[in-house]
């Protein structure tokens, strides 16, 4: 192989068709204001004290804070009436939420809690007692709380004591499934991005093709794509710039590409008259988008390009279909039939889609099993592969759909035809 920069991947000889998306890269601080406020108006309609907020994904989503979810038990509590919202954390992420623009917290030493000191170890406190008492001691006493998860209270003493707990889980995943244009142009922006690594790694496959593995262009192009993201998000090594964004890079050749999910290492050599699985996950400030490409290193046998032709047949039936007022289920019907119909759902090992959040898996589902209705501003990933496990070759394209009224809007822009899919070596 040729030299390559001390960044880890070389500099390749092609005009990019792509621009490098434009800032800002994060969500403004009036758009969490707006969701908390929202979140106020709708406890005080119901006559509830507050929502004590313990799902990391919910704290994100209404807050914004990003951090690093581990057995410690975090929560956001926002009351309807007085006071502000507050943080309730481990002393571990103290220096992360002082930092916020919503920065006032109480916290605990760590887990699991005793109510000792360094010098005496005391005995064991019940994480549901420490909530709800410093919630009472801070903000009052608690008669109607609202919850979206109840492992953690349900350890306090005072649980049964109140009057009511209403589990608002399935409400916060409604708002965080319905996309609003800010989100949506974030998701926008990481797809951009996801153009540019996606040509960077064809170009790369082009010019270095058999003294390539398939774990060296997974390795190459992740290290090509962060610097390419982080060249336009400032850093300064301070808490909050940059969080959530970056990309992970997957990369599978030959034999491995005929498994949805292999658990079988990823160290294939290059060669022609292979399948190549090259995949994309990009974050922008937490909002995801997918971006596959199933390729193949020409020549490509006729069984393999009737399965490559179908596949791709329904990656864009299945856009044209994510419409608002569609049924998930019949779109699922409408694409698993084509394969039917074609005499290859032996080939078929899962649903065609899935709802794309900041957790990547979201509900609802692009399933047989899932009768949601689509809605504009509901975004899905578009991937229903197929798998030739004994031909040891399998294509599995996805893109990012947004729900449109007349069909499914695709951001992705590096082609789906064969000739751009076929890499000649």
């Amino acid at each position: 192989m040729k030299k390559v920069n001390l960044r880890g991947y070389p500099d390749l000889d092609y005009r990019s068709q792509y621009d490098i998306p434009d800032g800002p890269y994060e969500l403004k601080t009036e758009q969490f204001q707006c969701r908390i406020e929202r979140t106020r108006e709708y406890l005080g309609q119901r006559d509830l004290d507050g929502i004590l907020v313990m799902d990391p994904l919910n704290i994100i989503y209404l807050s914004g804070l990003h951090f690093l979810p581990t057995e410690r038990p975090m929560g956001l509590y926002i009351p309807a009436q007085e006071g502000s919202p507050m943080f309730l954390i481990p002393r571990i992420d103290e220096a992360i939420t002082g930092t916020w623009w919503l920065h006032e917290s109480c916290s605990y030493f760590d887990y699991p809690l005793s109510d000792g000191n360094f010098k005496c170890p005391g005995q064991p406190v019940a994480m549901g007692d420490w909530f709800i008492d410093t919630i009472e001691r801070n903000r009052g006493q608690l008669r109607r709380l609202a919850i979206d998860d109840e492992r953690v209270i349900r350890t306090a003493k005072k649980y049964n004591d109140l009057e009511v707990v209403e589990n608002l889980a399935d409400c916060l995943m409604m708002r965080r499934i319905m996309k609003g244009p800010e989100e949506i142009e974030l998701m926008r922006k990481a797809i951009g991005f996801g153009d540019l690594i996606m040509e960077y790694a064809y170009h790369l496959v082009h010019e270095y093709g058999t003294d390539l593995r398939d774990v060296d262009i997974r390795r190459i192009c992740e290290a090509y794509g962060q610097d390419l993201m982080f060249s336009r998000v400032e850093l300064d090594g301070r808490p909050h710039k940059g969080a959530g964004t970056g990309v992970d890079v997957w990369c599978r050749a030959g034999a491995t590409t005929a498994y949805p999910h292999p658990n079988q290492p990823s160290r294939t050599r290059i060669e022609r008259n292979q399948s190549l699985q090259f995949a994309l996950v990009i974050r922008v400030a937490g909002y995801a988008g997918e971006y596959y490409r199933g390729w193949h290193v020409a020549p490509m046998e006729a069984e393999a390009e009737e399965l490559w032709t179908a596949h791709t047949e329904v990656t864009i039936l299945q856009q044209k279909l994510s419409r608002d007022g569609m049924k998930a289920s019949d779109i699922a019907s409408r694409c698993l039939g084509h394969y039917e119909d074609r005499g290859l759902s032996r080939y078929v090992y899962h649903r065609p889609g899935h709802g794309q959040g900041v957790e990547g898996h979201q509900p609802p589902y692009i399933s047989l099993g899932d009768n949601t209705i689509l809605r504009e501003g509901m975004c899905w990933s578009n991937e229903p592969g197929l798998y030739h496990v004994e031909g040891g070759y399998g294509y599995n394209h996805s893109n990012l759909i947004i729900t449109r009224q007349a069909e499914g809007e695709v951001p992705n822009r590096w082609p789906l035809d064969l000739e751009r899919s076929l890499i000649r070596i």
